[in-house]
């Protein structure tokens, strides 16, 4: 009897030598007092459970010895619980393959026994692996089934955990709706059950929605009610997970102390777990936020950090593997064997038992050491290389930062004297089309909004009284900037001398002229004006009885009445200065329309409609006129600056596509 509990000691002793993590003696003491391997089994399962977020070694060392248990009293239920813990921690740490292994080896005991609980947790965890893998429909259709066993028996717990994991997935696919619904459902069911951990990932997922829907604040009082929970539980991984999460928010917000504060406070309790996973994260991040601060050397070292940690990751490989898990089956088996041997190995005598026992042990202390000694040596040698690699690697950062800050210093200068360019263009372009303060001074209820792309403007308005009509127009030439500048100077002039050589013209005979002497301004061999194009819409009102004559040029403008009804008006889709064969020119017609006091007239270019904002979308026509619809309701003297505002806001982050011009005139 004494020598089998020596063997056993030199069994437990192999093991613990081999996963180098010791179980705690409080812990054997527990399991060993009990009768049954099955209640051993259930005791370290819900051990390992309690400390797996902030023990996950111990942890797995517990549910490897409660699977042990299982196996020696074939209690079925306990192996498909603790394979369903081995493969969850797997997952925790990134061993996809060996985690999905787990989850089927529990499956097939679970389907054995019907239960439709373990089945639930099962199909749970196996969706948790998918979704770590980024296979989101596959993980949906676990999640789902786990649903469904879990519904069957009226499990809240199971419920709200599927819950909580499709909203995980809804919220990765950006369907940010169903993925709220789903958190929110969740917490419901979590605060009725007052279940601290389920409250604490409900929490989390709420936060992680509002963050995508730009609810800052939301996001951050969320985050601060998931942190208190998480330090009410005292579960290490839950506050690094809070911290990495109000970090990134910080990032985003471009609160870069707030969130170099965040990642190291997360940094610091992912080093004292072990959790190699979150630290590459905080590594990478904290390199990104210094970046951001000009902290260059800090961010340095965080990103060698990262980078070492990212090689040496998963560098066990598959022959290693197999290699435990023969051990822990020799194991097993020895220790079945040693148990049936145990009455025969009674009479042998102790001297004889002991000098086996001390050559086993001693042999096996002597292979340890020797593949110790390798294997310190060969990461020796690694180390080395890597540390003269990385050094190469900084001066070769050091060296390409100085060209870097040369070439920035050039390209500052350049486009200084660039802008400065475009500011003294700008300024003869106003010099020499001083359209806003003409339009002022025949409409006085009138306003110009002129927004260019580039400080200068190929969009540009033209008005010129003659009798008793007023002849105005708004214009949009070919380009933008520079190019599209000399162009609106080139159709300005040429609507000047339309109207000298034409004696009271209709709008189209102006536009028949423009485009029949557009292409006199070409010349051969100068690119500038060969391809050039003005779209246009050109009226003549008369200003005693507000009869409206028109002529448009592939562009449109709306009328808004005074009961607030919108029309919109053009007659052709030709552009002035386009190529058309000979003999088939384009024609451009007049027609007339009355109007009444107090209308609303807005003319503008189609820089304004085909903004991108929002969702990489485009404004388009129809949304942009129901907006000069409900901008007629105001008085003209404010119509400009809610106009400036709404586009700022629709284009938010996007950068400008277009040059800007709107031209509103009250009756």
């Amino acid at each position: 009897m004494k020598l089998i509990m020596f063997f056993s000691a030199i069994v437990l002793t192999i093991f613990q030598l081999y996963s180098n993590i010791a179980i705690p003696d409080s812990i054997v003491t527990q399991y060993m007092i009990l009768k049954s391997d099955s209640q051993r089994c259930e005791l370290l399962i819900n051990k390992s459970k309690a400390i797996r977020g902030n023990y996950p070694r111990l942890s797995f060392e517990l549910a490897t010895k409660a699977l042990f248990y299982a196996e020696q009293s074939n209690y079925i239920q306990g192996m498909a619980k603790a394979y369903n813990l081995l493969g969850s921690i797997k997952c925790d740490i990134g061993e996809f393959l060996t985690a999905i292994d787990y989850h089927s080896k529990a499956f097939e005991r679970a389907k054995f026994l019907k239960d439709y609980y373990l089945l639930s947790e099962t199909y749970s965890y196996m969706g948790n692996v998918a979704y770590a893998q980024g296979k989101y429909t596959k993980a949906i259709e676990y999640y789902k089934e786990s649903l469904k066993y879990s519904e069957k028996i009226n499990s809240k717990n199971q419920t709200i955990n599927n819950l909580y994991r499709l909203g995980l997935i809804y919220e990765a696919l950006d369907n940010v709706n169903d993925a709220y619904r789903c958190y929110k459902r969740s917490l419901l069911i979590e605060e009725e059950l007052k279940n601290k951990e389920g409250m604490f990932y409900s929490l989390m997922g709420i936060a992680s929605v509002s963050t995508k829907k730009e609810n800052y604040y939301q996001a951050f009082v969320l985050y601060n009610r998931a942190l208190e929970l998480a330090k009410q539980l005292g579960v290490l991984s839950f506050q690094v997970m809070v911290y990495s999460k109000l970090g990134d928010l910080s990032k985003i917000q471009k609160k870069y102390r707030d969130a170099l504060n965040y990642y190291s406070k997360a940094l610091q309790i992912a080093d004292s777990i072990e959790f190699v996973k979150d630290q590459k994260k905080c590594y990478y991040n904290l390199a990104y936020t210094n970046e951001k601060l000009e902290f260059y050397k800090d961010a340095y070292q965080y990103l060698s950090q990262y980078v070492v940690l990212t090689d040496t990751l998963y560098n066990t490989d598959v022959a290693q593997q197999i290699a435990r898990m023969q051990l822990r089956f020799d194991i097993k088996s020895k220790e079945r064997e040693i148990e049936q041997l145990r009455i025969k190995e009674e009479q042998r005598t102790r001297e004889l038992n002991f000098l086996l026992a001390g050559s086993t042990l001693l042999f096996i202390i002597i292979i340890l050491l020797i593949v110790l000694i390798r294997t310190r040596h060969k990461n020796a040698k690694l180390l080395k290389q890597q540390y003269y690699e990385i050094k190469q690697q900084k001066e070769q950062l050091n060296t390409a930062l100085e060209q870097l800050n040369e070439l920035n210093h050039e390209l500052k200068k350049s486009n200084e004297q660039i802008t400065d360019s475009l500011r003294y263009a700008a300024s003869l372009q106003q010099t020499i089309l001083p359209f806003e303060s003409l339009f002022k001074q025949h409409f006085p209820d009138s306003f110009i909004f002129n927004q260019p792309k580039h400080i200068v403007s190929g969009d540009f308005a033209w008005i010129q009284p003659k009798n008793e009509f007023v002849y105005f127009a708004i214009a949009d030439c070919t380009g933008h900037g520079l190019a599209g500048a000399m162009v609106s100077i080139k159709g300005f002039s040429l609507l000047n001398q339309a109207i000298n050589n034409l004696h009271i013209p209709s709008p189209s005979d102006i536009l028949n002229w423009l485009n029949k002497h557009w292409n006199t301004y070409k010349t051969s061999g100068s690119e500038l004006f060969n391809n050039d194009s003005m779209e246009i819409a050109l009226l003549k009102l008369n200003t005693h009885n507000l009869t409206l004559e028109y002529s448009t040029a592939n562009m449109r403008f709306v009328i808004v009445d005074c009961s607030g009804e919108l029309k919109t008006y053009n007659n052709s889709d030709y552009c002035i200065g386009t190529f058309y064969f000979e003999n088939n020119p384009p024609h451009f017609i007049t027609q007339q329309i009355d109007l009444h006091k107090d209308d609303m007239m807005y003319l503008f270019t189609d820089g304004f409609p085909d903004q991108f904002g929002g969702k990489k979308q485009k404004l388009m026509f129809n949304s942009f006129a129901e907006h000069l619809r409900s901008l007629s309701k105001f008085p003209i003297s404010q119509q400009s600056k809610i106009l400036e505002d709404f586009f700022e806001s629709w284009k938010g982050n996007e950068q400008q596509t277009d040059d800007i011009l709107v031209v509103g005139i009250k009756l």
